[in-house]
């Protein structure tokens, strides 16, 4: 059982690794197409304002969808790693 959950917590952490590149991909498109105030405006990209160019928007919702998976990923990794160890 320790070997199975300290393998989804290493499953868990390639995922996150790779959903997070994902989003910095994402975001960064977003960032070229809507300009550098979605670098230090972090509310725009959850509130979009009007004279955002609608191009920017798929890249935006992608990477912040990108980024709760990683946050799911990374959780599912601490409670296996969490168990696993506590099962040793």
């Amino acid at each position: 059982m320790r070997v199975l959950l300290l393998a989804l917590g290493t499953a868990a952490v390639l995922a996150t690794a790779i959903l997070m590149v994902s989003a910095l991909v994402a975001g960064a498109r977003a960032v070229r197409i809507g300009g550098a105030r979605l670098l230090v405006n972090g509310i725009a990209w959850f509130l979009p304002p009007p004279d955002l160019p609608p191009e920017a928007r798929p890249h935006m919702r992608r990477a912040l969808l990108c980024w709760l998976g990683a946050m799911g990923c990374m959780a599912l990794a601490g409670l296996a790693f969490g168990v696993g160890g506590a099962l040793a």
